[in-house]
């Protein structure tokens, strides 16, 4: 984990973003352009979201939109009341320093958020910024630097909540990163745009949809890796998982650790067809911490299944809110070649993966999870 002020971004090859699993359901999806048309410099016509030209020039060549100078394109379609967005999108470019841009709180031209892609194959950065009186200066979060091939498309996914930014980008590796000093704006515009020297930056498969905090079973913004989880559970019901942590130690900072963070819990999925993440609430009497707990803080185990390529990967996150600020406490992740039987997660001992700025003051440094099926569909 990287600290930035007061931002963070989180890089690991191999790992995903975000995203409540296999949302496929039609009301998810406000409109989407994959641009296969007839070329010309008529953006908007056969389009299902409708494009307004604000800058730049613009054209449709080959099925994908295309930038033949910098600017900015906004998408007609809106989402008005609401401050969260989820959009996806391919990008590419064939010239070095080239960026594509996904926009989000657009005023107009002067004024708007966005997540950019610069194309590199040693410098490439993913990066969340914003625009503000016509100067683009504010840094909201940055990745360090990537291999991001030209003349390649590469999917770029960004998740706006009411109070945080997530962004993704699948280049040589699995990037992401996130901010929670941006947020979302009710009524606002979101589209693509492209800062470019040689007019060749592309965009294809847009597709704007409503965030999962707006309707149940869409996609969300969530603060730890998760995925669609296709080639895991394929969309059929799951089953009973029984999660037992141990070897969890009291410190000298806290005599409580052994009876308050190791026991045994039950996750139950089989009412969530299709669903790869399961979340388990306890009252604060359970500890997150050694002092006596604020009413109103909460601890939070959470038992993902996703997939990364090339491993599958189970994985159990102990969190913890508090005053309503969520602080990632302990981590756990089992990965595996050629996929996770979903159907029989009785693996072998799930090792630590972080501790993440030694939040709970317990000793975990021996500490170990196992899941086991207590029964299939």
């Amino acid at each position: 984990m990287v600290v930035s002020g007061d931002d963070s971004y989180f890089f690991r090859a191999g790992m995903v973003l975000v995203m409540s699993c296999c949302c496929d359901a039609e009301n998810c999806v406000l409109c989407a352009d994959d641009f296969d048309r007839g070329d010309g410099t008529d953006i908007d016509t056969g389009s299902a979201c409708g494009w307004t030209e604000q800058s730049g020039a613009w054209e449709i060549l080959s099925n994908r939109l295309r930038s033949t100078s910098t600017g900015i394109a906004t998408c007609d379609t809106t989402q008005p009341g609401t401050q969260a967005n989820y959009i996806l999108v391919k990008v590419r470019s064939d010239t070095a320093g080239d960026e594509a841009k996904t926009v989000f709180n657009f005023v107009d031209t002067n004024n708007y958020d966005y997540v950019g892609v610069i194309f590199s194959s040693t410098v490439g950065q993913l990066r969340i910024r914003s625009v503000s009186g016509g100067v683009d200066s504010s840094v909201k979060q940055t990745s360090a630097d990537l291999n991001i091939s030209l003349n390649t498309n590469h999917e770029l996914i960004v998740c706006v909540g009411s109070g945080d930014v997530r962004a993704k980008l699948t280049a040589a590796v699995v990037t992401r990163i996130d901010t929670t000093s941006l947020g979302g704006v009710n009524n606002s515009s979101v589209g693509v745009a492209s800062v470019t020297s040689s007019g060749n930056i592309e965009f294809d498969d847009w597709s704007y949809e409503k965030n999962g905090s707006i309707l149940t079973g869409c996609n969300t913004c969530e603060l730890e890796p998760e995925d669609n989880c296709d080639s895991c559970l394929s969309g059929e019901s799951t089953t009973k998982y029984q999660v037992d942590i141990s070897g969890i130690k009291n410190s000298p900072h806290c005599p409580k650790c052994d009876a308050r963070w190791n026991g045994t819990v039950v996750f139950d999925w089989s009412s969530s067809v299709g669903d790869c993440s399961a979340f388990k609430d306890f009252p604060i009497t359970l500890g997150t911490t050694c002092d006596p707990a604020a009413v109103g803080d909460t601890l939070i185990l959470r038992m993902n299944i996703f997939s990364g390529a090339p491993t599958d990967t189970v994985q159990v996150t102990l969190s913890y809110f508090v005053g309503g600020a969520r602080k990632h406490v302990v981590k756990w992740e089992l990965t595996t070649a050629g996929g996770v039987d979903c159907m029989n997660l009785d693996q072998e001992p799930m090792p630590l993966v972080s501790d993440v700025d030694g939040a709970s003051g317990c000793d975990v440094s021996e500490s170990e999870v196992r899941i086991t099926t207590l029964a299939t569909p």
